[in-house]
């Protein structure tokens, strides 16, 4: 271990010798331990990197939401779809925002700020739509208390 002084500062590297065939001589590969503790003379570890936080994009999804709760289509649906209403609700935010293919829905939403229920993967949206295909009372039950709510 060697300390080098800079300003006020002393600073732990660890040293490793090794032989410069070109410049036939000796050489020192350091590696940074980090600053000594004046009290201790322990080597407080350096930062480190901060990790990337993602940057997600929030404005159209609390947009959404805000006409969602408004209207009262998350609790008309969340009476009819208690499992689904998340993924439902992902989905019906997807096209909303983007009208693309539902297979796009996931790489979509790892760029928004919602919950995670509402991402979903190729898997999940076809599971998604082969249970509302076959639902069939389901989706008329649901129309019917849309319709009772809008009057």
């Amino acid at each position: 271990m060697v300390e080098q002084k800079r300003g006020n500062s002393i600073y732990l590297y660890e040293a490793v010798g090794y032989w410069d065939p070109q410049k036939k001589q000796m050489r020192q590969k350091r590696k940074y331990l980090g600053k000594k503790d004046e009290v201790t003379g322990v080597a407080i570890k350096p930062r480190k990197e901060k990790e990337v936080r993602a940057i997600r994009d929030y404005g159209h999804i609390y947009l959404l939401e805000t006409i969602a709760k408004e209207i009262g289509l998350g609790a008309t649906l969340k009476k009819t779809f208690k499992e689904e209403i998340n993924s439902i609700m992902g989905m019906a935010f997807f096209k909303v925002a983007e009208g693309k293919a539902c297979h796009l829905q996931s790489s979509w939403a790892e760029a928004q700020y919602m919950d995670e229920e509402m991402h979903l993967s190729s898997s999940d949206i076809s599971r998604l739509h082969k249970q509302l295909g076959k639902n069939s009372k389901a989706r008329l039950e649901f129309f019917e208390k849309w319709i009772k709510k809008q009057k």
